[in-house]
């Protein structure tokens, strides 16, 4: 009997290392645009986040300025401090006197506030005090809103129609001291806070009649 010999067929070893290397290079394309993707979606994450916080530091700048009341302080060393203060010289670019605090009923405590805005290397923090008219020992809580901040700069728009840089509702301008009337409340604060990544960013904000 005569057997018949088949041919077997298959890959030889130069048509699997050319498979391989096409499969590696499909792989590292593959993988390239994957962390490509993976990073794109990340930096919009952190440029979406950066824009949130930003927004977020105009929306508490209005809000307080919003809701300003006409009651000065005493600070901690007994002076008298108007209710609408700032220069964006001091340590302190703007601080105010607001209401709208929530206070829990039948809760011994005033709705009124006194809020301010310090830029301390490079970040803008939001400060709060337990009371109005404070003693030596008060100490404010300090809340981070904006990181790598430059400059914060403030005016403010005299009954004139004049931007001063400095304001203090309770004083007497110089040019008006024959008529004793103080400063009072602005009618609008301007607001340019300069940060790193995007610049310096401009915001009005009427004040209200109070």
């Amino acid at each position: 009997m005569i057997r018949k010999l088949t041919k077997q067929t298959g890959f030889t070893l130069f048509e699997l290392l050319v498979a391989m290397a096409v499969f590696g290079v499909v792989s590292y394309m593959a993988y390239t645009g994957l962390a490509q993707i993976l990073q794109a979606r990340e930096q919009i994450t952190i440029t979406q986040d950066r824009l949130a916080n930003i927004q977020l530091a105009f929306l508490n700048l209005e809000r307080d300025l919003q809701h300003v009341v006409k009651r000065p302080i005493r600070n901690s060393f007994g002076d008298y401090v108007g209710e609408v203060v700032g220069d964006e010289l001091a340590d302190y670019r703007l601080a105010i006197t607001r209401g709208g605090r929530h206070v829990p009923n039948d809760f011994p405590m005033s709705n009124l506030m006194r809020v301010g805005y310090v830029l301390e290397d490079e970040t803008l923090y939001r400060i709060s005090w337990p009371v109005l008219d404070q003693a030596q020992d008060t100490q404010p809580r300090k809340k981070r809103i904006l990181m790598n901040v430059e400059n914060v700069e403030v005016r403010f728009l005299s009954a004139k129609g004049e931007w001063e840089t400095s304001w203090d509702s309770a004083e007497t301008p110089i040019d008006q001291e024959q008529n004793s009337q103080a400063m009072g409340i602005p009618r609008a604060v301007a607001v340019k806070i300069t940060i790193k990544d995007y610049g310096a960013i401009n915001r009005m904000f009427l004040m209200p009649e109070v």
